[in-house]
């Protein structure tokens, strides 16, 4: 019977050590985990940080290309505006003139 007795003490005490061996293993593999969770996560962060950056410039890119555009653009109808002012002015106000005195 005592050796009996010792048998089980001796198997629980082995299981023991094979449950607080598996905690361990446990508790690495999380440590684990949770790193390459932060290192992933970081990765992701810089590339999306990367992307939105290389999207900003395109962007930037193309609003100062457009505004250089709208620009020539606004000049462009200026000067033909100017144009039409120094070529018809004396006309126009001598219709507005004869529509004024009739």
């Amino acid at each position: 019977m005592k050796d009996m007795i010792k048998e089980i003490v001796a198997v629980d005490k082995a299981a023991r050590l094979e449950v607080e061996k598996a905690a361990e293993r446990r508790d690495m593999l999380q440590k684990e985990i949770d790193e390459q969770t932060k290192s992933f996560e970081a990765k992701c962060a810089e590339e999306a940080k990367a992307k939105i950056e290389m999207a900003k410039q395109q962007l930037e890119k193309g609003l100062e290309e457009n505004t250089k555009r709208i620009n020539a653009r606004m000049l462009e109808k200026r000067e033909a505006l100017n144009a039409e002012y120094e070529k018809n002015h004396a006309d126009w106000e001598n219709t507005i003139l004869k529509n004024i005195t009739g």
